[in-house]
Parts: C-alpha cells; structure tokens; sequence
C-alpha cells in the first residue's frame, strides 16, 4: 500500500524524535520516567521493532537527554534522532 500524504499534514512530523530503546520492555514506563525526568509531557508512540516516536520533545530536551545519559550509562534509548522519511521498522508487536 502506498499513500500519499500532503506535506501541509507532515508538519507535526517536524518536531518529532525518534528513541530506539535498549529494552523493548521499558517502553510501560518510558511516559512517566520522561516527566518525572524532565518535567514535560512527552508522549511516546510506539511505531515497531524497538522504535519510538517522541512527541512534544523539543531540540533542546533531547540533547539533554542524550548528555544525561551518557554520564549515567544506563540509558533508556541507545540512540535519538529526529524522525526523517528513512526511518524504517522491520516488525511490530501486537
């Protein structure tokens, strides 16, 4: 299936991020650990294979989060990016 999707309508994809977790299992807790970490309201989206999309995660969170943990070196994501049109996901849970 292919869709198009106007570019007006993307604009909520520009300022969305994308964690690939460490452990698939933290993903229950990942909403409350991010605002009792952060004090904001991160709304994770599960999108398939260990990613998950961030919203409402600002630039400035996010290198924040990446600077915290790699001090603590036990991070939730082994890595953060901004959502582009590659990212891709092999398989989803259900």
């Amino acid at each position: 299936m292919h869709l198009e999707i106007p570019l007006l309508r993307q604009k909520w994809l520009q300022d969305v991020w994308v964690g690939r977790l460490n452990n698939l299992a933290m993903f229950d807790r990942l909403k409350e650990d991010m605002l009792w970490d952060f004090g904001v309201d991160i709304v994770p989206k599960y999108i398939g294979d260990h990613m998950v999309l961030l919203l409402g995660l600002t630039e400035e969170k996010a290198r924040q989060m990446m600077e915290e943990d790699n001090e603590r070196k036990s991070s939730v994501f082994y890595s953060l990016e901004r959502w582009n049109q590659k990212v891709r996901v092999g398989y989803r849970l259900t």
